[in-house]
């Protein structure tokens, strides 16, 4: 399994027909989603809280993510998990801006 944490922005609620959670997530590594919310934890999820969001490939083809919030992490250690996981993508985004960039090569010019 595969997880990525993220930070509940928004709830959108279940309403009619419409028979799902789902939640606006910002991920660790600035991107943002909107996810399902898995049935078991859409009473207690609310905007704030730090989610793991399901990211194993699906079982249908094609196998995409599954982008399921699956847990919310209690406070004390969703603060440890968002720190370490920023600190992880400074480092990722420092080491991408010192890495020397290919240069355009120009065939037949001369």
């Amino acid at each position: 399994m595969v997880y990525h944490p993220g930070k509940v922005l928004e709830l959108f609620p279940k309403k009619g027909k419409d028979d799902d959670t789902q939640a606006m997530v910002e991920f660790w590594d600035e991107n943002l989603s909107v996810v399902r919310v898995d049935r078991r934890i859409e009473s207690t999820v609310k905007k704030g809280d730090t989610v793991l969001v399901d990211y194993y490939p699906s079982d249908v083809k094609p196998h995409n993510p599954r982008w399921l919030a699956v847990k919310v992490i209690d406070s004390k250690k969703s603060e440890m998990v968002w720190k370490r996981f920023k600190q992880h993508h400074s480092k990722l985004k420092a080491v991408s801006t010192t890495m020397p960039q290919p240069q355009p090569q120009h065939i037949g010019v001369g």
